[in-house]
């Protein structure tokens, strides 16, 4: 028979080695946020993609406008680069692949000039880093996108409207059943205001479309124990609960959990640490009790 067996200096030293590598993984810090994305953008996926979209997006927009002009159509409604980025990069964010959403965005920097385009491109960004779980950086482009405007009070008036923007684009993406849409919109009013009550909420309203009842259901009583909520959205969520086991799963109403949802957003604006979106929560408030003419 032939001997397979290590010699024992070969053994120890291979051990040894082992223990190093370990050692040293050990001892190796998870890497920041920054450190992430400086990964990614080296990466050769990232560099692949950018490359082929500098050269074939151009070509494509040329081809689209050169068919605009042979059919007649107005000048006004040709694309340019900077659009034509920003909305590839919108679907990508929507379309769950924020790599290429963070790849495209960065192209489309290059080719906005106005406050208005760039404020745009920095608030699409911060959505795709909020979908890869970078929340400091989501928030600091978040940031520099409002930083586009010199005159505060322009500022504010825009921070509103993108609040506002990414409610009311949320729950009609949640009324009209695309999730992936909700989520990044969603995504967007984490970032504004660290409340994550509505993409979990989404999540809980994709489980039940799709048939999983009990994945929806464990979800939402997570939620439903969550004590940064407040009590009256918790309370519906139980209430939602209780109807859906009373009813092996059917709910009675294909608008009750979008209506949810889209109150749960609401409560995010009104308990934001934002004074301006305080004050603003309560003057929607107070005209509703105002002008709802007792219905």
């Amino acid at each position: 028979m032939v001997s397979i067996a290590m010699p024992r200096t070969r053994l120890f030293l291979l051990l040894v080695i082992a223990l190093a590598m370990g050692a040293s993984a050990c001892s190796r810090k998870p890497q920041t946020e920054a450190e992430q994305y400086a990964e990614l953008r080296g990466s050769f996926k990232y560099r692949t993609y950018q490359a082929l979209s500098r050269t074939a997006l151009p070509l494509a927009i040329s081809a689209y406008n050169e068919q605009i002009a042979a059919e007649g159509i107005a000048d006004a409604e040709k694309l340019d680069e900077g659009l034509a980025r920003v909305l590839l990069a919108f679907v990508w964010t929507t379309s769950l692949k924020p790599d290429l959403a963070l790849a495209e965005a960065e192209l489309a920097m290059a080719h906005l000039q106005s406050p208005d385009e760039r404020f745009l491109i920095h608030s699409l960004t911060a959505i795709a880093l909020y979908e890869k779980g970078w929340s400091k950086l989501a928030q600091k482009e978040s940031a520099a996108g409002e930083a586009v405007y010199a005159d505060v009070a322009k500022r504010e008036q825009v921070r509103l409207m993108k609040l506002a923007s990414y409610l009311v684009m949320g729950s009609l993406a949640v009324y009209e059943s695309d999730f992936d849409a909700a989520q990044a919109w969603f995504g967007g009013l984490e970032v504004e205001t660290g409340f994550s009550w509505p993409t979990k909420c989404v999540a809980i309203v994709r489980d039940f479309h799709g048939g999983d009842i009990q994945g929806g259901l464990r979800k939402t009583r997570a939620l439903a124990d969550d004590d940064t909520l407040p009590r009256a959205v918790r309370d519906s969520l139980r209430d939602l609960i209780e109807k859906v086991e009373a009813e092996h799963g059917s709910i009675d109403s294909s608008l009750f959990i979008p209506r949810l949802i889209s109150r749960i957003a609401w409560q995010t604006v009104v308990s934001s640490t934002d004074r301006a979106w305080r004050r603003l929560g309560a003057f929607i408030d107070e005209a509703v009790a105002k002008l709802g003419m007792g219905s």
